[in-house]
């Protein structure tokens, strides 16, 4: 990824210090938000999302499409829900939820959160490693002090597991195994808003047979959920493109804040985002190739920013902003710059800060968008400044 750290040039004593004290503060944030995420689902049981998931899924269980918009032929006295998940992801959810129902939802999203946070800083470790143990240990924090993981846990999101399936996309491309990093895509994409932008790291690398893989797999399971249902692909399709509510974005992404200004259906300007997601990669690969390393990590730093801000989201998704903080960290341990070290703050302060205040700020949500851009700009720039090959890549180094 990064040209590697000149040897013998150990943090000033002082940096030391502060690295680690960042450490210990980020660790804190961490088991303290963990603790308050799993306190919020046992004593208090706010599962929101994990609550309606399961009625959903309860519904597609007896075969009937939780969707009433789209479901024709309802039991007497059955209620359907109104699900806004892709027809894949009810048979996905399978695995949140069977054989022992709600538990183990609670249990499965608890588990692979933690198990996604601790691959993340696994990876995060090993990735800045060359900057010596201090460093290495704040990449094994950043990504678990996330100011909204305790929200995603406490609501019983699948959120931060998924950013683990993106993990493992990323991790399965570095080690040349396509098949599977298609196939932890396709998981990924149990939410297409976490999904989506990292359809181009296929894009990119061309890397078709992965692509194809993972496309593969979501149109399997959506046939399944239409012939266990008995609902047509094509009145699911028409559904999407014409019909779908969008109130529940509620003005959280760039989409939504156009279609407020312009007083015009967010759905078309969502599926324009979406669009522009798929083919933005395209032109990548055709105009920025040759000047233009095709890491995995290296491109979801800086897709992961594009698809935050334009599709709709909420905080508690932050954890999909993991390789564009890895991005900046590794920046400012390789460069040590005034630039590169005020830019990892920024970044770093981005996701930490609790919602709360950015919440009580006038344009806090705004200055955070402003922040990401910021960094992706400077680390594609960054990049593109650095023929390949330029040092070994992340995936050139040892597991």
């Amino acid at each position: 990824m990064n040209t590697p750290l000149p040897e013998n040039r150990p943090l000033p004593m002082a940096r030391t210090v502060l690295v680690n004290a960042m450490t210990a503060v980020l660790l804190l944030l961490a088991l303290a938000m963990a603790i308050k995420g799993v306190r919020s689902t046992w004593w208090i049981g706010g599962e929101i999302d994990m609550d309606a998931r399961f009625v959903e899924y309860s519904s597609f269980r007896l075969g009937v499409y939780p969707n009433r918009r789209v479901e024709t032929e309802i039991p007497a006295g059955f209620k359907v829900p109104y699900s806004v998940y892709p027809p894949y992801s009810l048979a996905m959810f399978a695995m949140f939820f069977e054989p022992f129902g709600r538990i183990q939802g609670r249990l499965f999203i608890q588990l692979t959160s933690l198990a996604a946070l601790i691959a993340i800083g696994a990876y995060g470790h090993r990735l800045l490693r060359d900057g010596g143990p201090d460093v290495a240990a704040l990449g094994a924090v950043a990504t678990a002090a996330i100011s909204g993981n305790s929200n995603a846990i406490a609501l019983g999101q699948s959120s931060i597991t998924l950013c683990g399936a993106v993990l493992m996309q990323i991790v399965s491309l570095e080690r040349g195994r396509p098949l599977a990093a298609g196939a932890w895509w396709a998981l990924a994409m149990l939410k297409p808003q976490i999904g989506l932008p990292f359809i181009a790291l296929f894009i990119v690398a061309r890397e078709w047979r992965g692509l194809a893989t993972g496309i593969g797999i979501l149109a399997g399971q959506s046939l399944l959920a239409c012939l266990w249902t008995g609902i047509s692909p094509v009145a699911i399709t028409t559904y999407w493109l014409t019909s779908m509510g969008m109130r529940f974005t509620d003005s959280t992404s760039l989409a939504d804040t156009i279609a407020v200004a312009l007083r015009i259906k967010s759905r078309w300007l969502h599926l324009a985002a979406a669009a522009t997601l798929v083919l933005v990669p395209f032109l990548i690969s055709r105009r920025l190739v040759r000047g233009f390393r095709t890491d995995p990590l290296l491109v979801s730093a800086i897709v992961a920013p594009i698809g935050r801000v334009v599709l709709y989201h909420r905080f508690y998704d932050n954890a999909m902003m993991f390789p564009l903080l890895f991005a900046m960290l590794s920046s400012a341990v390789s460069h040590r710059t005034t630039r590169s070290v005020a830019l990892a703050a920024a970044m770093g302060l981005s996701l930490w800060v609790t919602q709360v205040l950015f919440d009580r700020l006038p344009t806090g949500d705004t200055l955070r968008t402003v922040v990401w851009i910021t960094c992706a700009v400077a680390w594609l720039t960054e990049q593109r400044g650095e023929e390949s090959p330029a040092g070994p890549t992340v995936s050139d180094r040892e597991p």
